[in-house]
């Protein structure tokens, strides 16, 4: 049986916390457990609390932080030298066979990557007192080190991907309440293809979406964006996934059910199936609502810094919090930015969807999509 935690009157904190079994442990005590358990894979702790440069153990430590999404084991994760740099693309995008008469055939691979910088970035996942005895208590210290450090995982995972999506510039002194999706922490992949060839990636001309609008839906969205701003060699290649705000997303399932006294089409059948376009499609975390990006996802680089990532753990006497550092210099890039093409969300507005008058057919067969003209509605 486990004993409940009583603060007292005065806000104080325990000195000792109950763990269920007559057991008694300290803050120390209990962030010893923890730290014990990490200096098991990457060696003993200072006494500042790092753990020291990781040195060969890096990519494993990448590793355990990539594991907690599965859109993180997609995109591009690249060790590099030097503080400055081009990303360069994994792999070519063009054609590479081919004969000559009389002499051989040549194609020279382009490399078009971005740019990128590195900055020094901190991770801090800070966890109180109180919640450390929670923790702990609720099922022992194998669940407490677990939950710890899927928790610092996930943290370092989706900041990754918040800068990414919503990253503007590296400020001096981060501002996480003026900025609170990273905008400040770094340049992300949307601003890179931003700023390439002045901007000829984005579409900025304001634009509707919806009926009666420039586009009816987001697969004819998603087409324009392809034809239009991704070159003909890129646009059958298999991986090209369509990335869609959140905001998008609900507006178009809001108009396929104030369709649903129109048959059923295969376009239709198809957006319900997580394809936009004919081509893979998903709402990705932290992504702008009104944002539709196309792309591949190992196109979206992040950069680190080889020997600069360490981690930090231990208990704060000042903040009574057990802060859980990574430190390292990181930076965004596109391998190829001409495979980046997407709608500025600044540049989007919204239609009503319309209201259905009747109730659906029952058992409405699909159609071929040529056949009804209601599929390009």
């Amino acid at each position: 049986m486990v004993k409940q935690i009583t603060y007292g009157v005065s806000g104080g904190l325990p000195e000792k916390t109950y763990q269920g079994n007559d057991n008694y442990l300290s803050a120390t005590q209990m962030t010893d457990i923890y730290t014990t358990a990490l200096a098991d894979i990457w060696g003993e702790r200072n006494r500042d609390g790092f753990y020291g440069r990781m040195g060969d153990n890096e990519p494993l430590l990448r590793q355990e932080i990539l594991s907690s999404s599965w859109m993180m084991q997609e995109i591009s994760h690249i060790p590099v030298l030097y503080d400055q740099g081009q990303a360069f693309t994994m792999g070519s995008n063009t054609l590479c066979s081919g004969r000559k008469d009389g002499k051989r055939f040549i194609n020279r691979v382009p490399f078009r990557g971005t740019a990128y910088r590195l900055t020094d970035t901190e991770t801090c996942a800070s966890v109180t007192y109180q919640d450390l005895t929670s923790l702990l208590n609720f099922a022992g210290a194998e669940f407490f080190i677990k939950t710890l450090q899927e928790l610092f995982y996930s943290s370092v995972s989706l900041d990754i991907l918040r800068t990414g999506f919503n990253g503007t510039h590296a400020a001096v002194n981060t501002d996480p309440e003026k900025y609170p999706m990273g905008g400040d922490i770094n340049t992300g992949w949307h601003e890179t293809a931003r700023k390439y060839n002045s901007g000829s990636q984005i579409i900025t001309d304001n634009f509707t979406l919806g009926a009666g609008g420039d586009f009816s839906n987001i697969d004819e969205l998603a087409q324009h964006v392809i034809n239009e701003k991704i070159p003909q060699p890129l646009r059958e290649r298999p991986d090209l996934v369509v990335l869609v705000g959140y905001e998008l997303a609900a507006h178009d399932r809001a108009r396929l059910f104030s369709d649903a006294d129109k048959k059923v089409t295969l376009s239709g059948m198809e957006r319900m199936q997580s394809q936009v376009a004919g081509r893979f499609a998903f709402i990705p975390p932290f992504m702008p609502g009104k944002r539709l990006t196309v792309t591949t996802l190992a196109n979206l680089q992040v950069m680190t810094g080889i020997g600069t990532q360490r981690l930090k753990v231990g208990w704060n006497d000042d903040t009574k919090t057990f802060d859980h550092y990574y430190i390292r210099t990181e930076a965004y890039a596109l391998g190829d930015p001409l495979m980046y093409a997407a709608t500025d969300e600044s540049a989007v507005t919204l239609t009503k969807a319309g209201v259905a008058d009747k109730q659906p057919e029952a058992n409405t067969p699909p159609v071929e999509v040529a056949d009804t003209p209601e599929a390009a509605d």
